[in-house]
């Protein structure tokens, strides 16, 4: 082969956005993305999979975003939509990985953690990160970040631990409580129930009257009968 002096540097005259160097960008959002780690070895981040609509981080678009790798060691952080860029040499001196190298997967067996960046362009809406080994994400290793809005309220790190921190109704109170008048279907059903319980009674007790009269009528054909409600008692 050739010798290594023989080869020389080679860069891209052009490199598409997505592939723009980021080390020296001020990221718009960091946020932290554990592997494996807390206790149990399928864990994203603290967590199994809980859905498509339950998401793990929010991040804007069109902005430079940051995550902080752990547990790189044991999985491989695979990222949809976009590739990310190392953002400094990893430990182990592996010629392989480089500061500045683009990847969508990324294990290095010499290096738990690593920094990496990447540009929230062309694509918005949900965005998948899993354990690249399928045996791992297939048992819940794998999550689902958000990428829309702009500016920093569109940075939200952990969301799933925010939303098992939020207070929850006590057991009971709900029973308490009326309708809520904002929900129009609620209040329109609870006022067809009511009407339909008047239209029963009022039924009800027509029925009764009916019987009633009917049972005066047939007393009163016998002999002595009393007179029947709601009739006057004629001369024979």
């Amino acid at each position: 082969g050739l010798a290594a002096e023989a080869l020389r540097p080679w860069a891209p005259a052009s490199t598409p956005r997505y592939l723009r160097d980021l080390r020296h960008a001020a990221p718009a959002c960091t946020c932290a993305t554990s592997m494996g780690l807390g206790g149990n070895t399928r864990w994203m981040a603290g967590h199994l999979w809980e859905g498509k609509t339950r998401y793990l981080h929010r991040s804007p678009q069109n902005a430079v975003v940051e995550r902080r790798l752990s547990g790189l060691d044991k999985h491989a952080y695979h990222a949809h939509n976009y590739p990310f860029q190392l953002t400094q040499a990893p430990h182990g001196d592996d010629p392989y990985f480089k500061a500045g190298d683009w990847h969508d997967t990324y294990l290095n067996v010499n290096d738990s953690q690593a920094s990496v960046r990447f540009a929230t362009v062309d694509f918005a809406g949900p965005q998948v990160v899993h354990c690249h080994m399928l045996g791992h994400s297939d048992k819940g290793m794998i999550a689902v970040e958000m990428v829309n809005g702009s500016g920093p309220a569109a940075c939200g790190c952990d969301l799933l631990s925010l939303e098992e921190r939020r207070p929850t109704v006590p057991e009971g109170a709900a029973a308490t409580q009326g309708p809520d008048a904002s929900e129009p279907l609620v209040v329109l059903a609870a006022a067809l129930c009511a009407s339909m319980v008047a239209m029963v009674a009022v039924a009800g007790a027509h029925l009764v009257k009916a019987w009633r009269l009917e049972v005066g009528l047939h007393y009163a054909t016998l002999p002595g009968g009393p007179a029947p409600e709601g009739t006057r008692a004629t001369d024979a």
